[in-house]
């Protein structure tokens, strides 16, 4: 419907985002409600401020379960929602309230040097979301380091990687 704010998303930059991935899951084999499950949470976005993490479980948007009418708004929004979750665990049910904003989603959300020093080892791991080359540097940087720190192996995590450029 808004391809203006298609083309920002695909560039990295959404105008109404949360910060956060969701995937969406029938919450029985009745297929009439969905739950969605936190993939991941990008730093420094409303999501990642309101306290929402990784295996985190939403029920709820504004008060209503999440159904295929509604679900769309766990993508983004113009106005802030309230979200019922609850911990991986499906405990410790809380609300919180999120207000979306333009946020920057750098590709390489996560970046580690394992160091293995009794067999000889360095082993980057690199969790890369999706191929924006507005980001490109990002992973040029993220390279530099694991040149840098002598990495011996290496591990890309793209399971959640939609796709994207090349």
């Amino acid at each position: 419907d808004d391809v203006e704010e298609l083309l920002a998303d695909f560039s990295g930059e959404s105008n109404k985002s949360f910060g956060f991935s969701p995937t969406l899951l029938w919450e029985d084999e009745t297929q009439t409600t969905l739950v969605a499950v936190v993939r991941y949470v990008y730093p420094d976005t409303p999501a990642y401020e309101a306290g929402l993490k990784r295996g985190d479980i939403i029920t709820h948007i504004n008060g209503e379960a999440i159904t295929l009418s509604n679900y769309s708004t766990l993508f983004g929004s113009n106005v802030p929602v309230t979200f019922k979750v609850f911990d991986q665990f499906f405990e410790n049910p809380r609300n919180i309230s999120i207000t979306p904003r333009k946020i920057n989603t750098d590709p390489v959300l996560y970046t580690h040097v394992y160091h293995y020093p009794e067999q000889g080892k360095k082993i980057a791991y690199l969790f890369y979301t999706e191929f924006i080359s507005n980001y490109n540097q990002s992973l040029f940087n993220a390279f530099d380091k694991f040149k840098r720190e002598g990495v011996t192996d290496l591990i890309v995590d793209l399971r959640y990687n939609p796709g994207g450029d090349i």
